[in-house]
């Protein structure tokens, strides 16, 4: 009796190469065993379900940041100075 066929979506066709130095693939190697996992599991798994850092905002944004940050801190002292004030 033959295997039935999956599904022909879930069908695995891309490679990715990834080059590692010897302690990285032996350190590969053992997180994927803790797991039960072949490297490859593993890798694929902490690629895909791991949240990633957020991209580096802009130079240009950064700057952009600064000067909004300065304009909330003025417009603050304002604020905070208007409702402290005792009569007209």
């Amino acid at each position: 009796m033959a295997r039935p066929k999956g599904d022909p979506a879930a069908v695995r066709s891309m490679t990715i190469g990834v080059r590692v130095t010897d302690a990285e693939y032996a350190l590969l190697q053992e997180k994927a065993a803790t797991m039960a996992m072949s490297p490859a599991q593993w890798l694929r798994e902490a690629a895909l379900r791991r949240r990633l850092r957020s991209a580096p905002a802009p130079a240009i944004n950064i700057e952009e940041y600064g000067k909004l940050a300065r304009l909330s801190a003025n417009l603050n002292q304002l604020v905070r100075g208007q409702s402290t004030k005792v009569g007209p």
